[in-house]
């Protein structure tokens, strides 16, 4: 028939696309139109747990730190940044920024489990330890030439005096009730 010159592709029955299977026809209530209800009972609960295990990817930028608290609270992580990583989205945590400091500065800060404290001194980026609470930033005492201050240290009473130039931070107990005075020269006579 080819040959013929005919148009024999007119002459084949097409056949019928098999139906498209539709939402509703699908499961042991095909065709039925509560079947996507029982669809979206499945994948309800499937994205509720995808967002629980996505709440525990965290990403930290160069200067945050990731406080990971366990235990009910007697266990205590820190990471600094930056990372990328998976935590258990049960766990309490918080994310605190780092403490910039400058050449003109130190923090005083205070370990919560033992009770110590101690003092950084800048420049620093400063990273908190897992148990470590951040209670202020100062600044450094400058001493010029011809000055001095008088230091007493509130715990153990004792006393020293410092004279310029110079800069530094007391430390932690320590305070300058006087603050910085002027030296005199004394001319021998």
């Amino acid at each position: 028939d080819r040959d013929s010159g005919d148009r024999w592709y007119e002459k084949v029955p097409l056949k019928e696309p098999p139906p498209v299977p539709s939402l509703f026809d699908c499961g042991p209530c095909a065709g039925r139109r509560y079947a996507f209800w029982y669809g979206g009972a499945c994948f309800l609960p499937c994205f509720i747990a995808l967002c629980i295990v996505l709440s525990g990817v965290q990403r930290l930028g160069p200067e945050e730190q990731l406080l990971i608290v366990s235990n009910g609270g007697t266990g205590k992580q820190v990471i600094n940044g930056p990372a990328s990583f998976f935590v258990n989205p049960f766990t309490d945590r918080t994310v605190r920024r780092s403490v910039r400091m400058t050449a003109l500065q130190y923090a005083k800060i205070r370990d919560v489990k033992s009770g110590e404290r101690r003092i950084e001194e800048g420049p620093a980026h400063l990273f908190l330890d897992a148990w470590d609470e951040l209670e202020e930033v100062e600044n450094k005492i400058v001493l010029k030439a011809r000055e001095y201050t008088r230091l007493i240290n509130t715990y153990t009473g004792a006393k020293r005096v410092m004279q310029g130039p110079m800069r530094f931070a007391p430390d932690v107990f320590e305070t300058a009730p006087d603050g910085i005075q002027q030296a005199y020269p004394m001319t021998l006579q």
